[in-house]
Parts: structure tokens; C-alpha cells; sequence
């Protein structure tokens, strides 16, 4: 069974669940999205200032509910990440929700504990019926393919 979530969808949920804003759409390059994160500061004296930080997630593939990608960043960020992995990998790994994959900038996201963890009513029901197999990035969204269990 193919479903299609779209990235206004997405965009949505992902505001509701978090507060964060981004934009998403399809990227160049073969099952790549494009990530678009606004950060809003208030600065004394100049007042509020916004910046679009952009990247790109390229999708490599999912597997019952672990999602296989690779991320892209501008060189200042991609700095800032591998900062970030060195000084709290072991503490992001631990949250159960993500591990770092062999690869350079390889993530494995555990959909069902990112769902858990941002609240989503009945995951591990849908887990007894449903099997993701593939997802894929599309101009309207992410298609997903499920398996009936």
C-alpha cells in the first residue's frame, strides 16, 4: 500500500509536535529532501532577525521502522554537527530515538521511538499491523510504502 504524507503536512505536524519551523521540499538529487530551518532571534537594540539555515536529507532507505539517511550541511554547520556528535553522541544514541551510522553524516532514526516520544497515540498498535518498506521523496511529499502484517 502506497501513502502519500506531503510536506505541508509535514511541516505542520512537525510544528505542532515541536514548535520548530522549517519548510521541506523536494531536492535535486535522487530521493532528496530539502530542509529549510528559520531561526528567529530577538537582538537588543536591532529587534527580531530571521535566517533560513538550509540542508538536505538524502534518503537511503527504511526497514521496519528504522529510517537510513544522510544528511548535508553549509560548511559552517556541517562544523557545528560533527561538534555536536563528538561532544553528545553517546547522549543522543542513548535517547533510543537515533544512532550514528558508519558513514559520514549517516543517521538511523527509529521512527516508532521519534513517535513515541513526541506523543503520537498508538504507535505500537500500528506497529502490529503495518511494516514500512520503502519511502521515497517525491515534488508533493514523501511517498510511503507499507506492508499489511
Amino acid at each position: 500500500m502506497k501513502l502519500l504524507i506531503t510536506y505541508t503536512e509535514l511541516q505542520t505536524l512537525i510544528s505542532q509536535k515541536t514548535g520548530k519551523e522549517i519548510r521541506l521540499q523536494k531536492a535535486e538529487g535522487d530521493n532528496t529532501v530539502k530542509v529549510t530551518y528559520i531561526v528567529r532571534i530577538d537582538m537588543p537594540i536591532i529587534g527580531k532577525v530571521s535566517k533560513d539555515i538550509e540542508g538536505e536529507i538524502k534518503i537511503n532507505g527504511i526497514q521496519n521502522m528504522t529510517l537510513d539517511f544522510s544528511y548535508s550541511l553549509p560548511m559552517g554547520l556541517d562544523l557545528a554537527a560533527k561538534g555536536v556528535k563528538t561532544f553528545l553522541g553517546e547522549q543522543i544514541e542513548s535517547s533510543q530515538v537515533m544512532k550514528w551510522g558508519e558513514k559520514e553524516n549517516q543517521v538511523f532514526l527509529f521512527v516508532d521511538k521519534l513517535a513515541e516520544k513526541l506523543h503520537v497515540n498508538n504507535v505500537e498498535k500500528m506497529k502490529q499491523y503495518i511494516q514500512l518498506t520503502d519511502l521515497q521523496a517525491v515534488k508533493e511529499g514523501l511517498e510511503v510504502w507499507v506492508d499489511l502484517i
